[in-house]
């Protein structure tokens, strides 16, 4: 998957860039500040500008030998290019980076590779999609209007890492969805939707949000580029998100049907094929969204003695689903209490069931179960974001179950990573006091009942709306 490289409203820098020697790059989650302690909205600089780490940059790269902003590694003029996106002015002519700005829709234009959209048409820079939102890097006016939600300095910014519905695109590894639609004659085209049955109209995880109920995931969360995105909550995928395979679904693979089964829904014509979660059972199966504080879905949890509601609990994150092993001495389910938890090693749907809190990721059979340490280090395999340990993000590929916990951008080759971001953590990841947790989330303890103690374990940065 290549990583998306964005300018930065008319500044021509990358976001997201990493330095060569010499240079702080900032790591996952693409936090500000340098770390440990609540993060306000973020007012970043612009290149060149005074900095003390790469947190204080829009472009997240700090050369520490002038103390000042710096390009991260997108193309600058006289790189060699594929397309507009390799490059920080999004301007790839003739296969080299130039150094001007790409012109925004309705500026002259001698050839594509000029406009910012890559369609010049008449020698005028057109709109890929006439009548759609404005795409990255094109001049805009409010937030609103970008297709990512976010307008800085007069020109539509990314929301993150992939580009949502309507942005510019050259590869479904370039889009949230996983889907480009390129027109015909034209070299680039937009990130589609995936339209099917049965799992509603919320949106995929990495798509721009403004409320928690807008996400498949129940789960809102901000990022350094001052727009929040919807992100995939632990283990198994809730109903409406991405899938490649019914055992991406809750309750995940190889569960027996008493949990209920969801299945994939694959987009008809998607190459490679991809599609998202429904729910076809007459209950909610186990790891899936339930009725909770603020969120409107049913209550009546597969494998759940009555009163079904009973087995629905919040997560690491603070998403309210359905918990499953209703039996014996755990009417509510595994809901993670000492007594009512799965062991490290035992099947499991998501991180909330297992003891602790441990991290519910595939064996190597691609079996969800309990892992052995508290989070996943740099490098290892995850199903989210809250898996990782603090500051280090999943990178996912789009309708994939798994991914791998590591930063936004690499460091160089030859560079130093750490097994965590060294930054604070982010939403579902583990913590023992509130102020560890970034943008203002509380460190709870395991069920939200209380924020996190010295007597707690398995505590976790959230939010309970």
């Amino acid at each position: 998957m290549r990583t998306r490289l964005a300018v930065v409203l008319g500044l021509g820098l990358l976001l997201g860039g990493c330095g060569d020697d010499g240079t702080s790059v900032i790591p996952d989650g693409g936090l500000p500040g340098d770390g440990g302690g609540q993060q306000d909205a973020w007012a970043c600089l612009a290149l060149g500008e005074a900095c003390t780490g790469a947190g204080d940059c829009c472009s997240l790269s700090c050369d520490l030998t002038t103390s000042t902003c710096s390009v991260g590694t997108c193309g600058t003029a006289g790189s060699a290019c594929t397309v507009a996106t390799d490059c920080c002015s999004l301007n790839c002519g003739g296969g080299v980076c130039d150094a001007t700005l790409c012109t925004t829709t309705g500026g002259a234009c001698a050839g594509n590779a000029e406009c910012c959209t890559n369609n010049c048409l008449g020698g005028t820079c057109e709109a890929i999609v006439v009548g759609g939102c404005i795409t990255l890097g094109n001049a805009c006016g409010a937030a609103t209007e970008c297709c990512s939600l976010n307008c800085l300095a007069d020109r539509c910014a990314p929301s993150f890492v992939c580009a949502p519905i309507g942005d510019i695109c050259y590869a479904g590894t370039d889009c949230c969805t996983g889907v480009c639609t390129v027109p015909s004659g034209l070299t680039a085209g937009t990130c589609s939707d995936i339209v099917v049955t049965g799992a509603g109209g919320c949106a995929v995880a990495g798509l721009p949000c403004t409320d928690l109920t807008q996400c498949c995931s129940r789960l809102c969360v901000p990022t350094s580029m001052g727009v929040s995105i919807c992100q995939v909550t632990s283990g198994c995928r809730l109903q409406g998100e991405l899938c490649t395979d019914t055992s991406d679904c809750c309750p995940g693979p190889d569960q027996s049907s008493q949990y209920g089964l969801m299945e994939c829904n694959i987009m008809a014509g998607t190459d490679p094929p991809i599609g998202r979660c429904r729910n076809p059972t007459g209950c909610n199966p186990v790891g899936n969204v339930c009725k909770g504080e603020g969120v409107n879905a049913p209550a009546d949890c597969c494998n759940c003695e009555p009163p079904k509601w009973q087995c629905c609990h919040p997560d690491n994150s603070g998403v309210w689903r359905c918990f499953g092993g209703s039996d014996g001495p755990c009417p509510q389910g595994y809901d993670g209490t000492p007594d009512c938890c799965i062991p490290a090693g035992g099947q499991c749907s998501f991180s909330s069931e297992c003891c602790e809190g441990r991290p519910c990721v595939p064996d190597d059979q691609g079996v969800l179960r309990c892992g052995a340490t508290q989070c996943v280090p740099y490098g290892g395999v995850c199903t989210s974001t809250s898996d990782c340990c603090a500051g280090l993000i999943c990178n996912i590929p789009p309708g994939s179950l798994t991914g791998t916990c590591g930063y936004i951008v690499e460091p160089p080759d030859g560079g130093t990573v750490q097994d965590d971001g060294g930054t604070c953590a982010l939403p579902g990841q583990h913590c023992t006091q509130t102020a560890e947790c970034c943008y203002g989330y509380t460190c709870y303890a395991p069920g939200g009942l209380h924020e996190c103690t010295a007597a707690d374990t398995g505590c976790t940065c959230w939010t309970i709306e």
